[in-house]
């Protein structure tokens, strides 16, 4: 497990110990959420760049295409892609129990996803709510709308249908 500050140099080129002034924590509150919402990110563009490779490919493969995918990226982001891979595999070493195991390890720098690229997707908490949220009809909404309890546990519900249909742990 990598230290804080070295988390955000490998991130965003700074500490924020030095008061780096592109690091995202010094604009809010929580390093763990921060550090959260940027590794989720990271996983997500992973996962979409294994989409075109039939998702499976070599880390210079995956490389290119979140290069093609971002007009941005860190100085050390290719650290932080290969970093996301192995916390998220249980079949590396660094792998994070807890994290959603997403990635195979194929070959030596060789990745694949463990299931298709949508469902690979869907393991991803806001990605799994975005598509609950989507699929709520009209007639689902009406009886919910003005009261945030109901429509919260109709969104979990929807949550929980994805799951089952897609065969997804949660």
């Amino acid at each position: 497990m990598l230290r804080s500050s070295s988390r955000a140099e490998l991130l965003w080129g700074g500490s924020p110990a030095r008061g780096s002034s592109n690091c995202p924590m010094r604009k809010r509150g929580s390093t763990r959420s921060v550090f959260w919402i940027v590794w989720m990110t990271w996983l997500r563009e992973i996962i979409i760049a294994m989409r075109p490779l039939g998702g499976k490919g070599r880390l210079n493969q995956i490389y290119h295409q979140i290069e093609a995918n971002r007009s941005h990226l860190p100085d050390n982001w290719k650290a932080a892609v290969r970093t996301t891979i192995q916390e998220h595999s249980s079949d590396a070493r660094r792998y994070v129990e807890g994290n959603p195991d997403v990635f195979c390890h194929i070959s030596r720098g060789v990745w694949g996803l463990r299931d298709p690229w949508e469902i690979a997707l869907l393991r991803l908490p806001e990605e799994l709510r975005s598509r609950a949220r989507s699929e709520i009809t009209e007639e689902e909404f009406r009886p919910c709308a003005g009261d945030k309890d109901k429509l919260e546990r109709l969104v979990r519900q929807k949550e929980a249908d994805l799951r089952q249909r897609f065969g997804i742990s949660g």
